[in-house]
Formats: structure tokens, C-alpha cells, sequence
């Protein structure tokens, strides 16, 4: 495997291209990368706008629900800059009377399909919303539409992009996604060090709503890391800054942002990045590759070589 291996795309595949050309043309500033000492921030200006829109006995009555995944974090930092009790954490929400207000925490809503769920499940008669990002209007719909809801709040704001206020882009999404989603709309990609959001896009071969893109490396986000393999050894290779990828039917999409060169790589070439992402040595991830592909290790271990020659000189994989 001395090159990459160029999978010529389907019709399907095309659609995918397409979209992904679509977010390229928002260009870097599309990307909106949160990191901690920025997500610290923000969790400071969530806790004070909870400390203006609550009173202090409010606040210290209320019962706290971290909406999964990313909420968990969200909602630790907000139990220290609170100073909340572990009580207040603890409790069981899903039956019984409830003291105070619930306070449902999340790091972002795009279209509040997870929100809803959320305040769905829990029996709370007064909810309070607080997440890090989400975007004006949906904060305005669940306020509208959930009488329970006293308080919505984020510390940002996210912005409408592309065609988002087009009513007929809003109809047709409302016919693919259905009612339960408070606001439909595209914005700036989000990224977090723990999470990158889905991005859903409609595939028109397929009929079918995808996601699949990510713009963060996976050594600099833990969910990216889960789905591309990630640097879980020391020492292992990582993709190069500035490279965008997918995966979509047993084949891996690479896209070199600056440049726009897209490649492909089939089930084979994507598992041997997969394994020099893992792995902290060449030696290791032909170990890795061995009793699935039947083939000698000194074999794999030229081929992933070459494999990794090829990607960094096209700037897709950076050098350990």
C-alpha cells in the first residue's frame, strides 16, 4: 500500500462531497473551537446569568440533571463555580416530588432534540434550561412551547448561516426531522475538546439524513478520537491540523482543507490508518493489522510505512 488508495466516488458518495464542499465555503471562520480555558469562561457567565435570573434560595433548592454527554462536563465545572452540594447533584429526578426548580445543564442545543427528551423525562413543575451554546431563537421556541420552562439560558450565542431563514429550506427539513425539534437552522460549526455536534445533511442519493464529517483532529477531541481510532499511545501519529474526514461505507474520506485535494481510502487502507492513529509504532499497528489480514508483520509493517510516507507528504498525516 505505497498510495493511497482513491475510491472513486458513488452517487452517493458525490452527494457527500458536495456537502462537504457546501461547509468548506464558510471557510475557517466556520469552525467555532471551544477549548477549556474558553469553555471555563463561558461556565462563569452561565452561573452568573443563573445567579440573576434566581434568587439565592432558588438556586440552593433546585436539583441539578446533566443532559448526556457533554452536560456532564458542563455541569461539573457549574457545581464548582456554584459551589453546589453534592445533593443537589445526586438526586433522583424521574419520580417523587422534586424541592425546587430542575436545572437541565448541556454544553450545547442546535435543534433541541435532546432538550426535549430531557424535559419530557423529567417531573419537575418548574424547569430551568442552561446550556454553553445554542442559538437565540431556539431558546425563544422552548420558552414558547413548554410551559414548565421559567428560564432558558446560554452564555452564547450561535448564528444563523446559509440558507437557515429560507422558509422553504425550514419546510423541507421540518418534513425530514418532524415536530419535536424546537428550532431548525444551520449554524457555525461547534467543537468542543470533548465533543464535536453532529452536523446532519440530506443525502439526496439515499433519501436519508447522514452525518459524518469532522473538522477536529481526534487528538484534540475525545468523541473524534472514539470514531477515527486517536492517538491512544504515546507517540502515535495524528492527522495533520487543517484536514476534515468521514467515513461513509466502509470507506474513509480525507480532505486537505487548504488545498481542497480529497482522497478515499477503501476498508483496507482506512484500517491501516486507523491503526498507525492507534498505535504508538509501526511495528505495533502491524501487530494490530496482523490476524485480520492474515499477512506477515514485517509485510504490513512496510506497507503502513509507505502508507504513512504518502500522507504526510500530502499533508494529511503528521509525523510522530
Amino acid at each position: 500500500m505505497s498510495e493511497p488508495t482513491f475510491v472513486e466516488p458513488t452517487a452517493a458518495e458525490a452527494q457527500r462531497l458536495r456537502h462537504l464542499a457546501d461547509a468548506l465555503a464558510d471557510g475557517a471562520e466556520g469552525l467555532r473551537w471551544v477549548d477549556y480555558e474558553q469553555a471555563e469562561r463561558d461556565v462563569r457567565q452561565l452561573a452568573e446569568q443563573l445567579r440573576q435570573a434566581m434568587t439565592a434560595d432558588e438556586l440552593r433548592r433546585s436539583r441539578w440533571r446533566a443532559i448526556p454527554r457533554g452536560g456532564f462536563i458542563v455541569l461539573g465545572m457549574l457545581a464548582y463555580a456554584l459551589d453546589l452540594p453534592a445533593a443537589a447533584l445526586a438526586e433522583d429526578l424521574s419520580g417523587g416530588t422534586v424541592p425546587g426548580p430542575v436545572i437541565l445543564v448541556d454544553d450545547c442545543a442546535l435543534s433541541g432534540v435532546r432538550l426535549g427528551a430531557a424535559i419530557a423525562g423529567c417531573d419537575a413543575s418548574q424547569i430551568v434550561v442552561a446550556h454553553l451554546y445554542s442559538h437565540p431563537e431556539l431558546r425563544r421556541q422552548v420558552l414558547a412551547r413548554e410551559e414548565r420552562v421559567r428560564h432558558c439560558l446560554a452564555a452564547r450565542d450561535l448564528t444563523s448561516r446559509g440558507a437557515s431563514d429560507d422558509p422553504r429550506w425550514q419546510a423541507a427539513w421540518r418534513a425530514r426531522l418532524g415536530p419535536e425539534r424546537y428550532w431548525i437552522g444551520r449554524t457555525e460549526r461547534l467543537a468542543f475538546p470533548w465533543n464535536e455536534p453532529d452536523q446532519p445533511f440530506w443525502n439526496a442519493a439515499t433519501a436519508t439524513i447522514e452525518d459524518g464529517w469532522r473538522f477536529v483532529p481526534p487528538h484534540r477531541c475525545l468523541k473524534s478520537s472514539r470514531l477515527l481510532g486517536g492517538s491512544v499511545e504515546a507517540g502515535a501519529r495524528r492527522l495533520a491540523e487543517g484536514v476534515a474526514y468521514g467515513e461513509f461505507d466502509d470507506c474513509l474520506w480525507l480532505c486537505h482543507l487548504a488545498s481542497k485535494q480529497i482522497f478515499g481510502l477503501d476498508e483496507v487502507g482506512a484500517d491501516c490508518l486507523k491503526a498507525l492513529l492507534r498505535c504508538a509504532d509501526l511495528e505495533g499497528a502491524a501487530r494490530r493489522l496482523a490476524d485480520r489480514y492474515q499477512a506477515p508483520e514485517e509485510v504490513l509493517a512496510r506497507d503502513l510505512a509507505a502508507l504513512a510516507r504518502s500522507l504526510e507528504a500530502r499533508g494529511l498525516l503528521a509525523a510522530p
